[in-house]
């Protein structure tokens, strides 16, 4: 018998004390309606509403001690949680389900895999060095340079763009961001050097080498003051969400990657030229506001190729499983991965495009998945629109040269 069921004041991993209480508040509020459950990213409870009231109403009062076992069904679920924040948009009350669903897996003897640390750059001042000679050591050496001209040195801009642990993962994008937004005239600042991870892995998973996390991005928030926060990551959107809901003052609108490359097309500010590529998209959990089919994301991606969408696509795609897996058995990521292959490869498109540094670290080396990041797939857009007026810019000047003179 696991004695974590038994006894709902065990905790597996020993969680820090503010998941208990965040949980326990969480359970105070919840009406017990089940739009939640029914909204989830993993459709892990079906749509029967009913059903689902009832599950949430087993979970509460799990929580509050008041049964001392739950049913194997509602433990298989809770495993798959991806902290995504769908359940808190569909929520009447506002409430984060998933700081119950994190305290349940402790209780149910599912805590992380991983004990301490895990995420590579959730340590900063511990892991720079080794950043620095084992990760950045390797790269180009374009990269290289705009990682060391990096200043460690936070100022007052107008946007700050927080690239998380995408400036390790995935440099190359960071820097084909700042490009566009650099030709656009947007004026912003980075973390720089100073990058670190955005805390979303850890916030609500009691572990305490994430605890110092968030007053440090509360800091940088206030040290900014930006009007707006840029991100290209859906965990960094949530953290950041979190994050401006604690702000006394002067607070910033947080935007997707997307939303604000669309602005900038609009406004003519950024020329992006039609690829002629297709594309399907996997809609992040975390971006509930991209995925209407006349959303930011959508309104972008049509000016750049033709999208031919899957199965599962908008308000019913399903959570890549990226955080789940932490937590959950094997075989429940690798059932989400095969639904995904037979999706994709059925919209017959030439490549899926994810919005999410989760989502892109989860597909991109598989090779059944053709995965592209947003940001690739819109400078490679922005260059050929780049490429095409210097080629009629050249071609208008040679025009003018060869004119023959005006004769009085």
């Amino acid at each position: 018998m696991n004695p974590a069921i038994e006894n709902p004041d065990t905790f597996i991993g020993a969680p820090v004390k503010g998941l208990q209480q965040d949980a326990l508040a969480m359970v105070e509020k919840c009406i017990e309606c089940g739009s939640c459950y029914i909204d989830c990213a993993f459709s892990n409870y079906g749509n029967d509403r009913e059903q689902c009231k009832e599950w949430i109403k087993e979970s509460n009062d799990f929580l509050l001690g008041k049964i001392k076992r739950i049913s194997p069904e509602l433990i298989e679920a809770n495993l798959k949680c991806a902290e995504c924040n769908r359940c808190f948009n569909s929520c009447p009350e506002g409430i984060y389900r998933r700081h119950g669903n994190m305290m349940m897996k402790h209780m149910t003897g599912n805590p992380l895999k991983h004990k301490i640390n895990i995420h590579p750059y959730s340590n900063w001042k511990l892991k720079q060095p080794t950043i620095e000679k084992f990760i950045v050591s390797k790269w180009p050496e374009p990269q290289k340079d705009w990682y060391h001209n990096k200043l460690n040195v936070l100022k007052s801009s107008e946007v700050l763009l927080y690239h998380g642990c995408y400036t390790y993962l995935q440099p190359q994008q960071c820097m084909r961001l700042e490009e566009m937004l650099s030709a656009a005239g947007v004026k912003f600042t980075t973390v720089g050097k100073l990058e670190y991870c955005c805390g979303s892995f850890g916030f609500y998973r009691g572990h305490n080498d994430m605890a110092s996390i968030k007053p440090r991005l509360l800091d940088m928030a206030k040290t900014v003051k930006p009007t707006r926060i840029i991100t290209n990551c859906g965990h960094c959107y949530n953290s950041m969400i979190d994050l401006v809901g604690i702000l006394d003052d002067n607070i910033p609108q947080v935007r997707h990657a997307a939303e604000e490359l669309l602005e900038l097309s609009i406004s003519q500010r950024l020329e992006f030229a039609h690829l002629g590529h297709t594309y399907t998209i996997h809609d992040s959990c975390n971006f509930r506001q991209l995925h209407d089919e006349h959303g930011p994301l959508r309104s972008f991606m049509r000016r750049i190729g033709f999208i031919h969408e899957m199965l599962s696509h908008g308000k019913n795609s399903q959570c890549c499983g990226d955080v789940s897996r932490y937590y959950a058995p094997d075989h429940i990521d690798a059932n989400n991965r095969k639904v995904k292959i037979r999706e994709f490869v059925s919209s017959g498109a030439e490549n899926m495009v994810t919005v999410c540094a989760g989502c892109y670290e989860h597909f991109y080396l598989n090779p059944q998945l053709k995965t592209v990041d947003l940001i690739d797939m819109a400078y490679e857009s922005f260059a050929a629109a780049r490429a095409e007026d210097i080629e009629k810019e050249e071609a208008q000047r040679i025009k003018w040269l060869n004119m023959a003179p005006v004769m009085e």
